[in-house]
């Protein structure tokens, strides 16, 4: 019996998907499935072939996921009339201490009516997801696999041995 692909197994557009489905969540009454297309067609003449081929094949780097990220923006404020922004704040963080940290961190900027977060994580395998709710004790993932929850206790930095794993750095927000 042959075991199913998983979500990535097939091309490194979880990123792309990490911001379609961030920019729905900010504004679920415009994005409708035509106009989730639209935003992925933009980003992808955003990043032009070259690095749209490269991400199919080895996924977003972060420098990528910012490129996507101002593409997302120019495309609210030319299509949604409305301003979308973002940060990167640990992105250039020598070290974020204890992963409670981050995880309060994170909830004090995407805890809000519109507000998200994207983050990467390292296990259960490399990937970008969005979370559309956090609070102290588990955090709501919205991406191309579906809907599911991350809780507090199983989640940790990468090498915590959890069955999730962030990598800080690479957190939007």
């Amino acid at each position: 019996m042959s075991t199913p692909d998983q979500q990535g197994e097939l091309d490194g557009f979880c990123g792309l998907y990490s911001i379609c489905n961030a920019v729905g969540e900010l504004w679920p009454e415009s994005m409708d499935r035509a106009r989730r297309d639209e935003l992925a067609n933009h980003i992808f003449a955003a990043i032009g072939p070259k690095n749209e081929a490269m991400m199919r094949r080895d996924g977003a780097s972060v420098l990528l996921m910012q490129r996507m990220m101002i593409a997302a923006v120019l495309f609210s404020k030319k299509r949604l009339r409305d301003r979308l922004t973002y940060r990167a704040p640990f992105l250039h963080y020598r070290g974020v201490k204890r992963f409670e940290h981050w995880w309060d961190d994170v909830a004090g900027f995407a805890g809000g009516d519109k507000a998200v977060a994207i983050i990467g994580l390292t296990q259960p395998y490399q990937h970008w997801t969005c979370i559309s709710e956090i609070n102290i004790s588990r955090a709501i993932l919205k991406d191309s696999a579906g809907e599911k929850a991350m809780t507090f206790g199983d989640t940790g930095f990468t090498g915590s041995g959890k069955g999730h794993e962030v990598d800080w750095h690479q957190t939007f927000v």
